[in-house]
């Protein structure tokens, strides 16, 4: 039985929109470091030998699979946990009514990366932004909220980085800004998908009322290269 597609969504974003984002040495391939930290291989399950070809000395690779990997020698696990992926087959939308957001650019990177370290929605580097459309919403200067869109594969869309500062919470900012972001990648006539880890229960409940559901959980596993 062939895989899903986004069973090793990383490998086959590097395979499609998002190639020119990264490096590929034919069996492993990763982005470029400033952009994201993912990387893969094609079997990952089976061996992972080949990213040591390009990974250098000292750096790290955020794996995402289907179950835990085996570390080959040349790396140590730097960290694993478990993320549950969704996906909206039926995306339903809430109205932005009352949510003022714009377009974020590279000016806004700083405040970015400033609020997803105090939020932690997963990793966020100072390039992402190339990887697809966010906005945000400000108060005054501030930016107090944000999402975007991340890997791009086949048929597919992902919905990240979604993140509200604690001060501005319970307020239907995030559904509104992933209302955005999802609107748009249906109107491409894509899926959105997103992950998100299985004890954020506030996020899933917050992902099924836009029609998100659980596809498979998922495995992310952080190494760093010796």
């Amino acid at each position: 039985m062939a895989s899903h597609p986004l069973d090793n969504m990383v490998w086959n974003a590097l395979a499609g929109p998002q190639a020119h984002l990264g490096t590929s040495n034919g069996k492993a391939r990763r982005f470029d470091p400033d952009i994201a930290i993912f990387a893969a291989v094609e079997h990952p399950l089976d061996s992972l030998e080949a990213l040591a070809e390009i990974i250098p000395s000292g750096a790290r690779a955020g794996l995402v699979t289907t179950g835990p990997v085996i570390v080959p020698p040349e790396f140590e696990q730097v960290a694993q946990g478990e993320v549950v992926q969704l996906t909206a087959e039926k995306f339903v939308p809430v109205s932005t009514a009352g949510v003022i957001f714009r377009d974020l650019n590279k000016a806004d990177v700083p405040q970015m990366v400033d609020l997803v370290a105090l939020t932690r929605p997963g990793p966020f580097g100072p390039r992402t932004i190339e990887m697809g459309h966010y906005v945000g919403v400000f108060d005054g200067a501030r930016l107090i909220a944000m999402t975007g869109e991340r890997l791009r594969l086949a048929g597919f869309g992902e919905v990240s980085a979604v993140c509200t500062h604690p001060d501005y919470q319970g307020r239907g900012i995030a559904k509104a800004l992933v209302s955005v972001i999802g609107s748009e990648i249906v109107a491409r006539g894509e899926v959105p998908f997103l992950q998100a880890y299985t004890s954020n229960v506030a996020a899933l409940a917050t992902y099924t009322r836009l029609g998100f559901e659980p596809r498979r959980n998922l495995t992310f596993t952080t190494l760093q290269r010796r």
